[in-house]
């Protein structure tokens, strides 16, 4: 397994929160928020400079993760958004091949989850879209299973699985277990039925009875048990740290509800950070 990690959640600014996961010997990043700004944001020349810092500390990007299909599908003016959405989206593509990205993460569009099968089309319709923009291209959309989204449980990442079939190497599934948790879905069970598309693994915890995020390890996430069937079935991609254990600064933007204060278990993002890939190195040790 390749370790990488959501630096923006040290949130201290890019070039010490760089230096701080290359003293932890880290070699690779997530990029979602630069200095506060989203990934899909940035204009080329900005990406350039970051780019340039990264190859003069040694690392490397192992997915764009950006916010697209982060937006709600049942609002009034959802095409006039989209419309807008898909400007970032081609944004976000030419920031990929900047940097050499192979992944870029999406999302399957806000919904209240009884209208699943009414706007399903729609959705499948839009992923299409997108999917076609990246043809001739290397570039491989993960979806996650952000909870709030058409993809948020088993059955719905199946129905994205089947609609993608024809585009099988170029669309598969982050791996979220407290997303899957946030929504009552079992994260072993969830493995189990969708292993075969997993491309790429978020790792952060969380528990049933509060929604609340938590240190991997100390959830309902069964984060050793998947980091083990992981292991058992060969898998050598990512697994990015997300801890989510503070309130960082660009939080409430990435959220579709709003954020309650976090129990100060940590004293900063640097800590929280810390403290997570110590106690996801000592898991990997014990497999």
């Amino acid at each position: 397994m390749k370790i990488s990690g959501f630096v923006d959640e040290i949130d201290i600014g890019f070039k010490k929160e760089v230096e701080i996961v290359k003293d932890l010997k880290m070699k690779f990043i997530e990029l979602r928020s630069i200095d506060g700004k989203n990934i899909s944001e940035m204009s080329l020349s900005e990406i350039d400079e970051i780019q340039k810092y990264l190859l003069e500390k040694n690392i490397e990007v192992s997915c764009i993760a950006s916010p697209i299909g982060k937006i709600n599908i049942e609002n009034e003016n959802f095409e006039e958004e989209f419309t807008e959405h898909f400007k970032k989206f081609k944004n976000v593509i030419e920031i990929a091949k900047r940097l050499k990205v192979k992944y870029i993460r999406v999302f399957s569009f806000f919904l209240n989850k009884e209208n699943k099968k009414k706007y399903e089309s729609i959705i499948f319709e839009k992923i299409e879209s997108f999917l076609k923009e990246i043809d001739g291209t290397d570039l491989v959309l993960l979806h996650e299973n952000e909870k709030g989204i058409y993809g948020d449980d088993i059955e719905s990442c199946l129905n994205l699985i089947e609609l993608t079939k024809k585009n099988s190497n170029r669309f598969k599934l982050i791996f979220d277990p407290a997303n899957f948790v946030q929504v009552g879905v079992s994260p072993l069970e969830a493995y189990e039925k969708l292993k075969r598309y997993v491309e790429y693994v978020h790792l952060k915890d969380a528990k049933y009875s509060s929604n609340e995020n938590v240190l991997i390890g100390t959830g309902d996430g069964q984060i050793f048990e998947i980091l083990r069937e992981l292991k058992n079935d060969g898998y050598e991609n990512f697994v990015s740290l997300e801890p989510h254990l503070i309130n960082f600064s660009t939080l409430q933007s990435l959220e579709h509800e709003s954020i309650k204060d976090r129990k100060a278990e940590f004293k900063d993002g640097k800590e929280a950070f810390e403290i997570s890939l110590k106690t996801l190195l000592e898991m990997i040790n014990r497999i």
